[in-house]
C-alpha cells in the first residue's frame, strides 16, 4: 500500500502518540472524512487507480503528522503515483488549496514554517516609504 510512507517507520504505538499529540486543527484534518472524499474527487479526476489513491492519502497522512514538509509533496507525488511531472504539479497544487491551505498555520508552527512564512510575506507587501500608485490622485 503505502510504497514510502513515513509513517511505515513508525511502531502503531509510536503513531499513535504521533496522533494524539498533534494539535486540535491537525488531529481534526487528520480523522477528517471530507479529507478522504477531496482526495477521492482528485483520483477520479487523474484516474489514479485504487493504489495510487492510497499513495496519495499516505503522502496527506505523512504531511499532518509532521513527517512530510509540504514543500516535498509534489516531489513525493512523483516519486509514489504515476503522473507526468505536470499533472503532479497540479495535484500537489489541489491538495495545498483543498487541503493545506485549511491547516496553514498549525502545519507552519510544527514544521517551523511559521518564521519564513512571514518573512515572505513581508517581503511582498510594498515598502512604506513608496507611495502607493493606486492611491494617489487622478489629477
Amino acid at each position: 500500500m503505502d510504497k514510502l510512507s513515513r509513517r511505515s517507520n513508525l511502531s502503531h504505538i509510536e503513531l499513535m502518540k504521533t496522533i494524539d499529540r498533534l494539535p486540535p486543527a491537525l488531529g481534526d484534518a487528520y480523522h477528517s472524512i471530507e479529507m478522504v472524499d477531496v482526495i477521492g474527487n482528485i483520483a477520479r479526476r487523474y484516474k489514479l487507480n485504487h493504489e495510487e489513491e492510497w499513495e496519495l492519502l499516505g503522502i496527506v497522512y505523512d504531511v499532518i503528522l509532521g513527517l512530510l514538509p509540504p514543500p516535498a509533496v509534489e516531489t513525493e507525488i512523483k516519486n509514489r503515483v504515476r503522473l507526468e511531472p505536470e499533472e503532479a504539479g497540479f495535484v500537489s497544487g489541489e491538495l495545498d488549496a483543498f487541503i493545506f491551505n485549511h491547516i496553514r498555520s498549525a502545519l507552519n508552527k510544527i514544521y517551523g514554517l511559521e518564521k519564513a512564512s512571514k518573512e515572505a510575506e513581508a517581503k511582498s507587501l510594498p515598502d512604506k516609504n513608496t507611495a502607493d500608485p493606486y492611491r494617489e490622485s487622478i489629477e
